[in-house]
């Protein structure tokens, strides 16, 4: 078994098995398209639901600390940061790497559009770096990219690192 990652099917959650590198690598490219055109519906408010609940509440997690509920919660949650996450609705599918993951949902930052703290939102360009990077990785290649500036691609790829660790 190569990989089995988390994935949300039309608002159940189940598994996804990758039994080679090579079954993953066909996924990523059959869902990878042109910025612009991922389609981007409903679907993707829960690609950082939870970071939507932290802004809400002010917390993550409302079970007690070290708790069986708690540590489960937390659990689920490593292993969509070291997986990455699959989502499916009727019509479209969207892989977020497991630092897009991480990133969306657990690592604020300052927004200079509206001069708060906060959390990434779902963009298109940053969506199509995390597959275009996954991509060269399980291809074996580096990767080049230019991007404009002010979308946070620094702060992203800061976040990959802290993600490794």
């Amino acid at each position: 078994m190569y990989k089995i990652v988390p994935t949300w099917n039309n608002g159940v959650w189940e598994e996804t098995e990758f039994q080679t590198i090579e079954d993953f690598r066909e996924f990523i490219e059959s869902i990878f398209k042109e910025p612009g055109k991922y389609n981007f519906d409903n679907t993707s408010f829960i690609f950082n639901e939870e970071a939507r609940k932290f802004n809400d509440v002010g917390y993550y997690c409302d079970k007690p600390f070290r708790s069986k509920d708690f540590n489960i919660y937390w659990e689920d949650q490593k292993n969509k940061c070291r997986e990455g996450v699959i989502y499916h609705n009727k019509k479209e599918t969207w892989y977020l790497t497991r630092d897009y993951y991480m990133w969306l949902n657990f690592l604020p930052i300052y927004d200079k559009e509206e001069k708060s703290y906060g959390f990434a939102k779902v963009r298109d360009a940053q969506y199509h770096m995390a597959l275009y990077e996954i991509m060269a990785e399980i291809n074996y290649k580096h990767v080049a990219i230019l991007k404009k500036r002010q979308i946070a691609s620094s702060y992203f790829h800061m976040g990959k690192l802290i993600n490794q660790y």
